[in-house]
């Protein structure tokens, strides 16, 4: 008897594990507490299936079932949130529920051990394919996001043609095995493994999370929140060369000196907060907004022609940026001097960058609040000696 319990062990042990990395990341983590509850549900089951106590067999049967069945949801439900997508959970739990019915049914008054075997694997196989469809936009992010997506979907399919397998070799009345090929040790595989596997995947991919989460806080400024200087150099050196058209604005607040002279540093503060939250709510999620240093900022637009990019620009510029009347400085309009260009194809990006500093530059000469771009007719030629530098 004890040598039944080594699996479900195992698993408990995987399930502390993660506990104590959900207690030392929890704020980037919490996904990870329903994840180690759903590795010490898994560890009940395969105890109550292995050892048939205190239960008899057919209720050891359902009870093993529903741990199952609830670890498999909270799995489940722990990738979504993790995704930071919300919803999932009635899905889940019907799947849960009819598991449990269906288990139920076939176990005390249809006695079918073959449909038991088809309602519980078909049932953890829809749980984890409802993750993988919920967070299917991970094949496209990280290698940590892909990695969960691509074990959800992977495990989730083979459940169909493991339980047909099993099925089909069910062990005959005297108990032989009657075959011993790959697909019959395939189809045997046992669910402690997979856990203990799936395990392994948590731990890595929560080590891959810890790691971008470090990352980020060091490419993220902190006054603001957005990308930072070191935070957009990381962005483009991994960049691909693009191939569609993209918009570089570099924008300066004005005569931001005379705001900190007059209210502090703190309603400077204050005055860059604001920009920004009107930076970001005026352009696409898919943009990138970034703060260069001191009151400069950048912003790049994927799949926007110059002319696009100038339109955006202006009406950034134009819009009311007076300050709220609960703010440091109420009323305070906060203006900006923009400059727009086109990165040019298999261009780098910095250069495209440098010449939009250059814009900026002509922008504040022409008396400040305004717009230039590369075809902007009062453009007559660039200043030398540009602020911005190629790290």
């Amino acid at each position: 008897m004890p040598s039944l319990l080594i699996a479900p062990f195992l698993v408990s042990a995987i399930g502390a594990v993660i506990g104590l990395l959900w207690l030392a990341t929890r704020r980037h983590n919490p996904f990870l507490a329903l994840t180690a509850i759903g590795f010490f549900l898994v560890a009940c089951g395969l105890a109550v299936h292995l050892s048939y106590t205190p239960l008899d067999a057919r209720a050891s049967v359902v009870v093993s079932a529903a741990l199952y069945s609830f670890g498999g949801m909270l799995f489940s439900l722990a990738t979504i949130r993790r995704a930071k997508l919300s919803g999932g959970i009635s899905t889940l739990f019907l799947i849960s529920a009819a598991i449990i019915a269906g288990t139920v049914w076939y176990t005390y008054f249809e006695k079918n051990p073959i449909a038991q075997i088809y309602v519980l694997n078909f049932g953890l196989g829809l749980i984890l394919l409802c993750a993988a469809w919920r967070t299917r936009k991970l094949a496209r992010g990280t290698n940590a996001d892909r990695i969960l997506f691509w074990w959800f979907l992977l495990i989730g399919l083979h459940y169909f043609p493991r339980t047909l397998l099993t099925a089909a070799y069910i062990p005959n009345a005297a108990g032989s095995l009657p075959d011993k090929s790959f697909f019959w040790v395939f189809s045997l595989f046992p669910l402690g493994g997979l856990v203990l596997f799936f395990g392994l995947v948590i731990i890595i991919v929560t080590g891959l999370d810890i790691i971008a989460s470090i990352q980020d806080e060091r490419d993220t400024d902190s006054l603001t929140g957005i990308r930072n200087r070191r935070g957009l150099e990381r962005l483009l050196k991994n960049t691909a060369t693009m191939k569609q058209p993209v918009s570089v604005i570099v924008c300066d607040i004005d005569n931001f000196k005379q705001v900190n002279d007059k209210h502090g540093h703190h309603g400077g503060d204050a005055v860059l907060q604001h920009f920004v939250r009107m930076l970001v709510a005026a352009v696409r999620e898919s943009d990138i907004v970034a703060r260069l240093g001191g009151e400069e900022f950048v912003v790049m637009m994927p799949r926007t022609p110059l002319r696009e990019g100038v339109e955006i620009a202006e009406r950034i510029r134009s819009s009311n940026l007076e300050m709220n009347a609960d703010s440091i400085a109420p009323g305070l309009a906060v203006r900006c001097s923009m400059g727009v260009a086109e990165i040019k194809t298999d261009e780098d990006p910095w250069s495209a960058l440098r010449r939009a500093d250059d814009l900026l530059y002509r922008a504040k000469q022409l008396g400040r609040n305004r717009v230039v771009s590369e075809d902007s007719d009062n453009l007559l030629e660039f200043p030398t000696g540009s602020t911005l530098k190629k790290a």
